[in-house]
């Protein structure tokens, strides 16, 4: 609150030319206009690749679909975290959301493997009674592998968090990684399966 008070009173005291003006930085989520659109750019190829990967993968576009699922909610997380944690949204957290459409899609790729296994060994039909039991107990097979896989990601970024240098690029990068990931980790152990039930027939 003081710091904005005096940067406001600094710029009002500056003497501007004719043609010029001085404004206040914006942070949070903004950023200009020509990281703007590489931004959006890089991410839409990053999302498309990973669906066409899996697709070729699975040879369906319901399972790659699921799968893809898990990257919006892990931007969810990660917007949550910058906006609960008032972390400035810089070029650190660009590059932990592009990094972060990759790893939350291994928690998908992971667990919507293990159903489709589980579900194609056993040949139930999705009106079967056995059809959720068996998608639920697929599902707690995963919870291990997505648990150690997340927290040992996690722990890596853990000693650029304890920092807080907000100047730094690998604060912004680890917050963005570290809440990303433990959020999508979290709902992806309890949506994908509904999803999985739902889209998959």
């Amino acid at each position: 609150h003081y710091g904005n008070k005096f940067t406001d009173a600094v710029i009002k005291s500056v003497k501007i030319p004719p043609g010029y003006e001085v404004k206040r930085p914006e942070y949070l989520f903004s950023f200009g206009e020509r990281e703007k659109i590489p931004l959006i750019l890089i991410a839409i190829v990053s999302v498309c690749l990973v669906f066409m990967i899996t697709a070729s993968l699975y040879e369906s576009f319901k399972k790659p679909f699921v799968i893809i699922l898990s990257v919006p909610m892990s931007l969810i997380g990660l917007f949550s975290v910058f906006y609960l944690f008032d972390v400035n949204f810089g070029r650190g957290g660009y590059a932990g959301l592009i990094l972060l459409i990759g790893l939350s899609v291994n928690n998908g790729i992971i667990l919507v493997d293990k159903m489709a296994n589980s579900i194609s060994k056993s040949g139930v039909k999705v009106k079967d009674l056995v059809y959720d039991d068996i998608l639920i107990s697929a599902s707690f097979s995963r919870v291990r592998p997505i648990l150690i896989t997340n927290f040992t990601t996690i722990a890596g970024f853990i000693p650029f968090v304890f920092t807080k240098n907000i100047y730094s690029l690998w604060y912004p990068f680890a917050i963005a990684v570290s809440g990303g990931l433990l959020f999508s980790m979290l709902i992806t152990l309890f949506v994908i399966p509904v999803f999985y039930k739902i889209i998959v027939k």
